[in-house]
């Protein structure tokens, strides 16, 4: 029981000594029709700049330590144009409004797959704000 409790004790002491005082902050939320971007820029083992076939973005539910079968809400290949963009629209189509984490990798031509990317930690709200009531005009 002393170890579950120390432990946030020192998170809380780490935030604290970070800056951080209270909660974590609330997930960013998407706006309407933005899209997902992510740079890779890697080089091989000779100094050449890797060669990249696709990339893999994987959306899972905030408590998954990565994404896996049985966890992983949706996988989406990216074909490499250059671009490295993908509409959330696309990743979160018939999802329901909450917060989710995004991921990627890559995969080479020669089937080599990298590792998975920290999360990214967004909400997703395409609820519409409650209709108005209008009281009455002022004279």
């Amino acid at each position: 029981m002393k170890i579950l409790f120390l432990v946030p004790c020192f998170v809380l002491l780490l935030g604290v000594l970070m800056g951080q005082v209270g909660p974590p902050p609330a997930p960013e939320p998407i706006p309407v029709g933005s899209s997902l971007t992510w740079d890779h820029v890697a080089l091989d083992a000779a100094g050449n700049p890797e060669i990249i076939d696709f990339y893999t973005i994987a959306v899972t539910p905030p408590e998954a330590i990565e994404p896996a079968q049985g966890v992983t809400l949706r996988e989406v290949q990216v074909a490499e144009t250059g671009g490295h963009v993908i509409n959330f629209d696309v990743l979160l189509a018939g999802l329901p409004d909450g917060v989710y984490w995004f991921w990627g990798k890559a995969h080479d031509p020669a089937g080599n797959v990298g590792e998975w990317s920290l999360p990214l930690k967004l909400s997703k709200d395409r609820t519409p704000p409650a209709r108005m009531v209008l009281a009455s005009s002022t004279p």
